[in-house]
């Protein structure tokens, strides 16, 4: 059966797609353009990243939060 992976780097396009299409391995790309953004920790915006940056983001904000409010 083939298999099936989800790439969320839009660079891999660029890299060896047949390497993994001749051993039937099946690329999906998602577009994430769409997606609403969220403050990062460095720099301008960018969509090219993994929800690890969401979640790691969304975890340092509530501990900066939760540091301001006993500093209180």
């Amino acid at each position: 059966m083939p298999t099936l992976i989800t790439l969320l780097v839009p660079l891999l396009k660029l890299h060896g797609r047949e390497l993994f299409l001749k051993d039937k391995i099946y690329i999906h790309y998602f577009d994430y353009s769409n997606y609403p953004e969220y403050p990062q920790l460095h720099g301008e915006f960018s969509h090219y990243v993994s929800i690890l940056d969401l979640i790691l983001t969304l975890v340092i904000m509530q501990k900066l939060h939760e540091n301001f409010l006993n500093e209180r």
